[in-house]
């Protein structure tokens, strides 16, 4: 399987640590990815900051997803659900636990 870009995303409510966030995301994507904030309200209302970590290029993005850690990598290959976390546009879905 070939990646070819990778996209992080991470929601902070509007009194949360979103700096914390946006610095865990420019170490997990190693520094390569443009980080962007957008200002949401939530399903209930209240406001949402949204921040995404987006890599375009192949190397980086490969990159990158090492910093997830060898163990855990091998526990997500192993898994046995792979396939079923890849959706019809060919992007696989991982939820981490912050």
């Amino acid at each position: 399987m070939s990646m070819h870009n990778l996209t992080w995303s991470a929601t902070s409510s509007a009194v949360g640590l979103d700096n914390t966030i946006e610095e865990s995301l420019s170490w997990l994507t190693g520094g390569y990815a443009a980080i962007s904030r957008e200002k949401v309200k939530s399903y209930f209302g209240p406001k949402m900051i949204l921040i995404k970590a987006h890599i375009e290029r192949k190397k980086q993005a490969r990159e990158a997803v090492s910093n997830l850690g060898f163990n855990l990598l091998t526990k997500l290959a192993e898994s046995g659900d792979l396939a079923e976390r890849i959706d019809e546009g060919n992007t696989l879905h991982l939820r981490l636990d912050l």
